[in-house]
């Protein structure tokens, strides 16, 4: 399984919308993730690895309640794999945006 496929599998039964890197869509609840690629247990100057370091962006309407959602979306990402997420808020003006950062692994190099 792809790492896109498991964090859209991890997230999308609690927020339907998951997609890389840019939603264009009138959803007003959704969920967005990218990601950088590290290699890494290197051995004879070939990575046996792959690191993500992955940011799974939350948006949803300004005045809603997520604490539970963000919750359930930090188990999810664990039970995928990856690491449990750091939450920073990154609001605006006309939403509430939450990016979730954490870490993935891959050894299919």
């Amino acid at each position: 399984m792809t790492i896109n496929e498991r964090i859209i599998k991890a997230v999308k039964p609690i927020v339907p919308i998951c997609v890389p890197d840019l939603y264009k869509g009138k959803a007003l609840e959704y969920t967005t993730f990218t990601y950088s690629e590290l290699p890494d247990l290197h051995a004879d100057g070939t990575p046996g690895a792959i690191r993500y370091l992955c940011i799974l962006t939350y948006v949803c309407a300004s005045k809603k309640n997520v604490i539970s959602t963000r919750q359930k979306l930090k188990r999810a990402i664990l039970a995928a794999g990856g690491t449990y997420p750091m939450a920073e808020n990154i609001s605006d003006d006309k939403s509430q945006i939450w990016a979730l950062e954490f870490e993935m692994e891959d050894g299919d190099v």
